[in-house]
């Protein structure tokens, strides 16, 4: 059974090197859950690399994202 939601859907998120560990990371992607509230979101949606482990842990520990789903790619 679904029920219709409508999500912030949240695509590419990245804080260059130079500037990671300064806060800006969480600034940033608070201001995109905000947005969706404003506009209506019940949930956010982020997408990010598996490999990128430190993303993972940010997103995961710090903002309390959860994985809700894995795709699988193979190069052809």
């Amino acid at each position: 059974m679904h029920r219709e939601m409508l999500y912030c859907r949240i695509v590419e998120f990245a804080v260059g090197l130079a500037r990671q560990s300064q806060g800006i990371g969480q600034r940033l992607l608070q201001a995109a859950e905000d947005w969706g509230r404003e506009h209506g979101a019940e949930l956010a949606s982020l997408e990010y690399l598996t490999a990128n482990t430190r993303a993972g842990d940010f997103y995961q520990q710090r903002m309390g994202y959860r994985p809700a789903a894995v795709t699988a790619i193979k190069r052809l």
